[in-house]
């Protein structure tokens, strides 16, 4: 309830996230909000993605309704048939990840969306 009444008020303010390090699969620095900040992320999810749902690619999957894993792997398994025109010819996948790629974007890349789109 003092969660409800602090952002009916405005008063709200996150909490400081808890950073840690893991190794497995590969070295990368963790930060995990607090529990109550995690409510408010899925309270803000809830009203932005209806929002912002036609403006996703097809192939982005989190938090999205019917995104789930069966059907990233189907996905997959389109776009190999694609590439390799029905399974006849070879087909290369490339994975990548940029290491620290989100610590590393400016605050600004974040706030360039045109509010017009938010409307």
């Amino acid at each position: 309830m003092e969660l409800w009444r602090e952002i009916n008020a405005g008063t709200y303010r996150p909490s400081r996230s808890i950073a840690f390090i893991i190794n497995k699969p590969v070295k990368r620095e963790i930060f995990a909000a607090d529990f109550r900040d995690r409510v408010v992320h899925h309270l803000i999810a809830h009203r932005l993605v209806p929002l912002l749902e036609e403006k996703f690619i097809d192939d982005s999957y989190s938090t999205r309704k019917g995104k789930g894993t069966l059907y990233g792997i189907e996905r997959v398994e389109e776009h190999i048939r694609l590439c390799s025109e029905n399974y006849t010819r070879d087909c290369y996948i490339l994975k990548i990840d940029i290491r620290s790629f989100f610590m590393k974007l400016s605050l600004i890349t974040h706030l360039t969306l045109p509010t017009s789109d938010l409307v």
